[in-house]
């Protein structure tokens, strides 16, 4: 029987015969023509699909937007954002152009698509710097997807969603100090493809690629090209801010760092001192309304507080009110930006420990002080972190560099060090004693002193000494 059946079987693809012969090799042509003619037509239909699904395509980059602005409908009769649960965000670390964060101290903020769409993907940026966060999207109707980012790395989430869907809720736990950039969305129900009939002929589909994160060389994220003062070696520094600068007279000689006033100084100074390779710090207030400032009109009575002890015609702002103070401190950011300075020294971070007038807390301070931060950052400004020094732990990732006033005086020097361990620049300045230098110089912080009026050289009752000598240049 098994002969038989060997036999029979190499009689039908071969026996020697022309009849027989020529017959076989038809069919055999047959099944060959059929399986490529139903190889190509799958692998058409294939094709189709992939054509249509990437011509539904979107990708939202914000890149259109300008930064630091609460969300409403954009693209316009796209997607309701709500208003004030997103805010837009200047490029930021791995982020190089415009990006999306969750507005005030939110962990989860929705949109809804006005027109039917599908959100495909979305990227994740962990801005925060000090630990993993989560980030999850979900969707009635759809299977719920989360990840997790670590510092100063970037993810994407793919939601694998099967249709369209609206509202989408975003979920982080780490707030706004995760990111969001490349939304890709698509209208699920323009994508589908007639299912071709079944055949023999099996294609095999590749796996997608899991996604490997980048890591972030540095926990800080700073623009390329951003100045970051070192603590490697002194950096001899004038904080003048009772006047404006005049290049011609007020200049010191070994002096490379000028902290000097924001709105009062133009653009040619920032200049000058350029020209002459030396750096602008931007001084603005961010803690505190002055009543003087040409901006003083566009912050609401709501925000204003107590005055400031020792200063009329400034008080304390509420920084609780976040969607009210981010767009005005951004105005202030992009003046600096303009004019050309390369860093900001935004003053009065630490309203929570003073008779604001407000029941701040030191969560409200931390919020607050990051988003100065990433708005600096935004701009393309380095930023140092003015005094907080119970709050510098947590602080020193998100800033360049720090200022303190009289940290001798109220025996804080060593509270600094986060900042100088990280090889970041202290710049200090005392008011009313001249003995702190072996304290600082040991700790390798940028200590003056300095008349608290802080004129300007030659005025009445001027003082500037160094306590490492302007020409020195080693610790």
């Amino acid at each position: 029987m098994a002969k038989a059946s060997k036999s029979k079987s190499t009689w039908f693809l071969g026996r020697k015969s022309s009849r027989g012969s020529s017959r076989t090799k038809l069919y055999m042509l047959g099944f060959i023509m059929f399986g490529i003619a139903c190889t190509l037509f799958l692998v058409q239909q294939k094709q189709d699909f992939r054509m249509l699904a990437a011509a539904n395509q979107q990708t939202l980059t914000f890149d259109d937007q300008r930064a630091n602005q609460t969300l409403s409908q954009y693209p316009l009769g796209l997607i309701d954002w709500g208003g004030q649960n997103w805010i837009t965000n200047g490029p930021s670390g791995t982020f190089k152009t415009n990006n999306l964060q969750f507005a005030t101290r939110l962990k989860s903020a929705s949109f809804t698509f006005i027109t039917p769409r599908r959100l495909i993907s979305l990227d994740a940026y962990n801005y925060g710097g000090g630990s993993t966060g989560k980030v999850t999207i979900s969707c009635a109707g759809q299977v719920t997807k989360s990840i997790t980012v670590a510092p100063s790395n970037t993810r994407t989430l793919i939601s694998n969603w099967t249709a369209n869907c609206s509202p989408v809720t975003v979920t982080s736990t780490l707030s706004w100090d995760m990111l969001f950039d490349n939304l890709v969305i698509d209208d699920a129900s323009s994508t589908a493809v007639p299912t071709p009939t079944p055949s023999p002929v099996i294609i095999s589909t590749p796996s997608p690629t899991s996604f490997v994160p980048t890591p972030t060389p540095t926990a800080v994220p700073v623009s390329t090209g951003m100045w970051s003062p070192s603590a490697s070696t002194p950096l001899h520094w004038q904080y003048q801010l009772a006047s404006a600068l005049n290049p011609a007279t007020d200049l010191i000689p070994n002096v490379h760092v000028y902290d000097i006033d924001g709105f009062d100084n133009s653009a040619s100074t920032v200049s000058a001192l350029h020209t002459k390779g030396l750096r602008a710090i931007c001084y603005i207030d961010a803690g505190t309304w002055e009543n003087w400032r040409p901006d003083a009109g566009n912050f609401p009575t709501s925000v204003q507080g107590n005055i400031v002890s020792g200063w009329q015609g400034e008080k304390w702002l509420d920084i609780r009110q976040i969607n009210i103070l981010q767009p005005l401190m951004a105005s202030r950011m992009q003046m600096c930006q303009t004019k050309g300075f390369d860093s900001v020294d935004t003053d009065n971070m630490d309203g929570y420990a003073n008779s604001s007038g407000f029941p701040l807390t030191a969560q409200n301070q931390l919020d607050y002080n990051k988003m100065i931060a990433q708005l600096a950052h935004s701009y393309g400004l380095s930023i140092g972190l003015k005094n907080d020094v119970d709050q510098i732990v947590a602080l020193q990732p998100y800033y360049d560099w720090a200022v303190n006033e009289e940290c001798y005086q109220y025996n804080e020097c060593g509270l600094l060090s986060p900042f100088t361990n990280a090889g970041k620049a202290v710049f200090e300045v005392e008011y009313k004693n001249n003995a702190q230098c072996a304290t600082t110089n040991a700790m390798h912080i940028n200590s003056i002193t300095r008349n608290l009026n802080l004129t300007s050289p030659g005025s009445s009752g001027y003082v500037r000494t160094s306590c490492i000598p302007d020409t020195q240049n080693n610790w």
